[in-house]
């Protein structure tokens, strides 16, 4: 590991146990810990809520209703959990979760964790959630986030309804 990653791997462990600040550059050892590393305490795959493109015009589409006609919460949510179905199973929208442990020699260890998506023929995209005390801790966070570690069934549909609302093209 280099000297200043290594250093912000110890003020990290440091910080967690209250012995200083918590580093601010949490996403350079995150970074080099995904791409050299190796190993995880875990690897779970994501979904974000976020990556649905939900519209009623879709759901007029999918369903050949007409332009006047309402789109209710139940085709809504029919038609969510279809997407959610289709793009988990094509692995489209899907990212991995994943957890470091950080330890130092007497023992004490806390969690980096964060995310990492592909991003078409860019490659990977990460992103630093921060540290953690626990992997159940962190994918509680992650849940908490609008993200689901599983199949999607952990999205609640007040969240499909209120991530909808935020994105609707009803119309006029």
């Amino acid at each position: 590991m280099p000297t200043a990653v290594a250093a912000i791997h110890d003020a990290a462990v440091a910080s967690a146990h209250g012995e200083g600040p918590r580093p601010r550059n949490f996403h350079k050892l995150f970074d080099w810990l995904f791409w050299n590393a190796g190993e995880t305490e875990f690897d779970h795959p994501c979904f974000s809520i976020g990556s649905l493109n939900l519209s009623d015009a879709d759901v007029r589409d999918d369903l050949e209703l007409g332009e006047g006609e309402e789109v209710t919460d139940e085709q809504r949510l029919q038609f969510a959990r279809r997407e959610i179905d289709r793009l988990w199973s094509d692995g489209e929208g899907v990212g991995y979760a994943h957890a470091f442990k950080l330890e130092r020699s007497d023992g004490g260890q806390v969690f980096l964790c964060g995310t990492s998506w592909m991003v078409g023929q860019g490659g990977h995209q990460t992103n630093c959630d921060g540290l953690h005390a626990s992997q159940r801790h962190y994918l509680q966070w992650l849940r908490r986030a609008g993200m689901s570690s599983d199949d999607g069934a952990t999205i609640t549909l007040e969240k499909v309804l209120a991530h909808w609302h935020g994105n609707t093209d009803s119309g006029p």
